[in-house]
């Protein structure tokens, strides 16, 4: 005789959905768990994913990963983020601190050296700038932001011809840079190369560089090569579009060209326009050149 077979228990409904919770509850927490302690190593990850792409010249993909990078380890993001943003408001100890901030969480974040870098070589601590600018270089070779800062970095103390091989390594990378062309054509002028600065200054405004500096290198080049009429001409169109704190100096340059071509009654004009513009007193040797002018005697 069989045994007589019974139904088994059912689960009740309620404790199904007790279970379904308690699942859903298990993998929410293993999901959060696995992204909160693999989210560091998995940004660092993606950084260097990023300084390969930017290396290979894929910005967009560098971008992209950074970005995604970013995504993963919001803190590193907020004090780059916060770097750019004091770097853009002149506060530049600020965007140090930042900076060192974003370079403790990952030493390999190539953008916190540029940014650092930056904010060394407004503040004149052209060591550090250097050296930031150098290690921007190691991370991305191609890094042609810095081979341009640390190129300014050299000229502004002087020293031309590094300048000079920074900026043209620069170009030797992108060659459609104008930032690059019209910094070494300042640093030819700077070493009395009037010709190779013309045709790189020349060269920043063929590609579409629309700032004053093109036009004030120009007409500075133009002075040493004692043609004053364009000098004159490439001084106006930059006061044209210059910011007022820096059509003073303008102003100054151009009455310096007229005096030099023995116009002195426009120099005296031009030269009081510069004066009177120059509100925080950084002309001293404009109210030289305009007693000269008032003289009759030439620059």
């Amino acid at each position: 005789m069989h045994q007589e077979s019974r139904p088994k228990m059912l689960i009740p409904p309620w404790l199904i959905l007790v279970k379904e919770k308690a699942a859903v509850v298990v993998i929410t927490a293993s999901i959060l768990f696995l992204l909160y302690f693999a989210s560091v190593p998995l940004s660092k990850a993606l950084v260097k994913l990023g300084n390969n792409a930017f290396s290979a010249g894929n910005d967009f993909w560098g971008i992209a990963i950074y970005n995604l990078a970013g995504l993963f380890n919001g803190e590193l993001k907020d004090f780059v983020d916060q770097c750019y943003r004091y770097n853009a408001q002149q506060q530049y100890e600020l965007a140090i601190s930042s900076c060192n901030k974003a370079i403790e969480i990952d030493s390999n974040y190539a953008t916190a050296y540029s940014y650092r870098g930056y904010a060394y070589l407004r503040l004149r601590k052209y060591d550090q700038a250097i050296a930031d600018f150098s290690t921007d270089i190691e991370l991305i070779p191609v890094a042609t932001r810095s081979y341009i800062n640390r190129g300014a970095a050299y000229m502004e103390q002087n020293q031309n011809d590094l300048a000079v091989a920074e900026f043209t390594k620069s170009i030797e990378i992108n060659s459609k840079e104008p930032q690059a062309w019209l910094n070494r054509g300042l640093a030819y002028f700077k070493n009395g190369q009037s010709d190779l600065a013309v045709a790189d200054c020349s060269k920043a405004i063929d590609l579409g560089a629309k700032y004053y500096n093109e036009y004030m290198c120009l007409g500075l080049a133009f002075i040493d090569q004692q043609n004053y009429e364009l000098a004159i001409t490439n001084f106006n169109k930059a006061i044209d579009i210059a910011p007022n704190a820096m059509a003073s100096t303008l102003y100054c340059f151009k009455g310096v060209a007229y005096a030099k071509n023995g116009d002195f009654e426009s120099a005296i004009i031009a030269l009081e326009s510069g004066l009177k513009l120059d509100v925080a007193n950084e002309n001293g040797w404009c109210k030289t050149a305009l007693d000269n002018a008032q003289k009759g005697i030439a620059p």
